[in-house]
């Protein structure tokens, strides 16, 4: 989708406040509900995925016909809030061998597991807004003894409220991001 295009040092790949909030992204809703409220805490209008299952409710980008994404930034950051409720997400990235690969982020994992493909991982996350940080470069790099190339596919399930996504170069404070990319 955004192979061989330029990017520059951040990359927004979901914002709630814009005009077209789910532009590049897939829904799914089966037992469960994706939709805009507004966050009482930080007076704004979010996305809501609530599901009976983190399998019932979640959004993908990129959509079809699109097979992937493309960005070359290594570091993935969400503003989410966390519910207390099962939550996860996943990143499927390409690496220097070629090799799609998987990670899955979860409230509900208790252990680090490897597979060829896939890597399941634990998160930690404090009822309320959280800021998630994570350096896919460092991921591919120690499960796999790879090279992180490209970001191919993100997908974000329910139970969450979510901001923002984007992807950068770097790990930046909130204070140091241009207005539109802070919490």
């Amino acid at each position: 989708m955004f192979r061989g295009k330029y990017q520059n040092k951040l990359f927004s790949l979901f914002s709630s406040g814009g005009s077209q909030p789910l532009y590049g992204w897939i829904v799914k809703e089966m037992s469960g509900s994706v939709h805009q409220v507004k966050d009482e805490d930080l007076k704004r209008t979010v996305l809501e995925l609530t599901g009976t299952n983190i399998a019932t409710a979640h959004i993908t980008s990129p959509p079809p016909p699109h097979h992937c994404l493309g960005l070359r930034l290594p570091w993935i950051t969400l503003h989410l809030k966390y519910f207390n409720q099962p939550f996860s997400f996943e990143v499927q990235i390409l690496d220097d061998d070629e090799m799609r690969r998987r990670f899955r982020f979860s409230t509900y994992h208790k252990e680090t597991k490897l597979s060829t493909f896939l890597t399941t991982m634990p998160l930690k996350l404090v009822p309320g807004w959280n800021i998630v940080q994570l350096n896919l470069a460092e991921f591919t790099e120690r499960a796999y003894g790879t090279m992180y190339m490209e970001t191919l596919k993100v997908q974000v399930h329910a139970n969450c409220r979510l901001l923002k996504v984007f992807l950068s170069d770097r790990m930046y404070a909130d204070e140091d991001l241009p207005s539109g990319y802070r919490l």
